[in-house]
């Protein structure tokens, strides 16, 4: 009957909004058992910071090849933003300084499994991951040949000097 069936998908709706907002919160624990940011603690990384960005939808018209960095990635949300709007996973870099903040995207989107988005974990200002001036490091590879970089998670947490050279 109709409305039995109806009643079946409320339920099911429920039960996945239960999951969603459970393991949500599994995420915000640990993640402020990491650091205190602001933007955990306010559930901000629940939500893409990219879409805000005066530009988006003019970057976001042709995402087909193009190759994409986010340093500072945190969880990845702005990524996975990025692929629901257009971008090639396999073209996706993240970095973030602290890859348990990646880990725990992972599990928050539920997507380990078919996730391609390359993760570079580290300070992007280490040679480690990108000497400009030997051109060398994780990321060397790759200079000059992303279309997009962004970095809306990172810059509020340099101290001056260090957010003028990044």
């Amino acid at each position: 009957n109709y409305w039995e069936k109806i009643n079946r998908q409320s339920e099911n709706e429920f039960a996945l909004d239960e999951k969603i907002r459970s393991n949500a919160m599994e995420v915000w624990q640990e993640a402020l058992s990491i650091n205190n940011y602001r933007c955990i603690g306010s559930f901000r990384f629940l939500y893409p910071r990219i879409t805000s960005h005066p530009l988006y939808k003019e970057i976001t018209r042709e995402l087909t090849g193009k190759k994409i960095l986010d340093v500072g990635c945190h969880m990845g949300t702005d990524l996975r933003q990025l692929i629901v709007d257009g971008a090639e996973p396999d073209k996706l870099i993240g970095n973030d300084l602290t890859k348990r903040y990646w880990e725990l995207g992972r599990h928050l989107f539920d997507d380990a499994e078919e996730n391609n988005i390359k993760f570079i974990p580290g300070d992007f200002m280490s040679v480690e991951i990108l000497d400009v001036e030997n051109k060398s490091g994780i990321l060397a590879p790759d200079m000059g040949n992303f279309d997009i970089i962004h970095s809306g998670s990172l810059l509020h947490l340099l101290f001056k000097e260090d957010s003028t050279a990044v």
